[in-house]
């Protein structure tokens, strides 16, 4: 995580080029925060972590009294509120540097309704994260982690070994992710724990895994059942654990995609070791560690000449507070 709060990282960048998430995921968290509803009365404080430079925490502006977006970056915080300014509500949210593991010294006790966390929870410490969050969070609250992993272009599954080898190799990415975070991805948020402490629910755990019913891509040894998502008025799926409908699929150009991947931490940590290879940038497949991969990709998929169709594979997981 040190590496967005790097004086070299561009949060601008991050800002305008990562993925931002759909509207649908946000309505089944407040399904499951409200007990089924998607209904706009406000819901008191939510609180967002590592909430980078603001996306989770602008989409919950309008279903809460109060939003708090906390991030260990005091560069995420900056890019945040300067792109804040003129979202409607804005005057309801409130920015604070902090790690997620620290927020019980800059939020009350028992003052927070719904915690969220988007491409975040992998960096957590999660004992101390949980510890944090029961402090934090009023008896009934809820508490949703979703995350991504890496995207696959529609059509064209002949270009998964050019990703894995892009990601993955030692020649490449494979040892430049920050660890335990990337595996935590890998597995979908199932490597982290729900906790077991009293103040949590255990009857109400959730793993949601929004791939699609015929998606052969995941990495399951044992694929949960499939559910179609939930619409307003269809009762929840009555399961802890479930596959449902993609949500994030796009078409993205070439350079959007390519600037993307220039966002990625490992992309950063290897040109910091190798700083000759960014200096080859945007010479094609005689340029640095980016430009290769693409050449490789666009060279797999011809006929796509301006851009891509992808999907990004989201996953969640949600927990309740006690009511008592």
């Amino acid at each position: 995580m040190a590496t967005f709060a790097s004086k070299d990282y561009n949060a601008a960048s991050y800002a305008t080029f990562r993925f931002t998430y759909p509207q649908p995921l946000l309505d089944l968290v407040l399904r499951y925060h409200s007990d089924g509803s998607t209904s706009t009365t406000s819901r008191g404080v939510a609180l967002d972590l590592g909430c980078g430079t603001g996306q989770v925490v602008k989409m919950l502006i309008g279903s809460f009294d109060q939003v708090i977006g906390t991030d260990a970056s005091t560069k995420m915080i900056e890019q945040a509120r300067a792109d804040a300014e003129g979202w409607p509500g804005i005057s309801k949210v409130e920015w604070i540097v902090s790690p997620a593991e620290d927020v019980a010294a800059h939020i009350g006790a028992a003052s927070v309704d719904l915690v969220t966390a988007g491409q975040a929870a992998h960096w957590f410490d999660q004992e101390r994260v949980w510890e944090a969050l029961a402090k934090v969070t009023k008896p009934g609250a809820t508490v949703a982690f979703w995350g991504y992993s890496v995207f696959h272009v529609v059509g064209h599954p002949e270009l998964a070994s050019i990703h894995r080898a892009f990601e993955e190799n030692e020649d490449c990415l494979g040892p430049f992710w920050e660890q335990p975070g990337i595996n935590i991805l890998s597995s979908y948020f199932r490597d982290i724990p729900f906790p077991d402490a009293p103040e949590w629910d255990a009857t109400f755990r959730r793993r949601v895994y929004f791939f699609g019913e015929t998606d052969t891509t995941a990495k399951f040894q044992d694929r949960p059942p499939y559910y179609p998502l939930p619409q307003e008025g269809e009762s929840l799926p009555p399961v802890g654990e479930y596959v449902t409908d993609v949500l994030l699929r796009k078409y993205i150009t070439w350079e959007a995609l390519e600037a993307y991947i220039r966002t990625w931490s490992a992309v950063l940590r290897y040109q910091t070791k190798y700083p000759e290879d960014k200096e080859r940038r945007g010479r094609g497949e005689e340029g640095d560690i980016v430009d290769r991969w693409f050449a490789a990709l666009k060279k797999g998929a011809p006929e796509c000449k301006e851009g891509v169709d992808i999907e990004v594979p989201l996953f969640m997981m949600v927990v309740k507070r006690a009511s008592n």
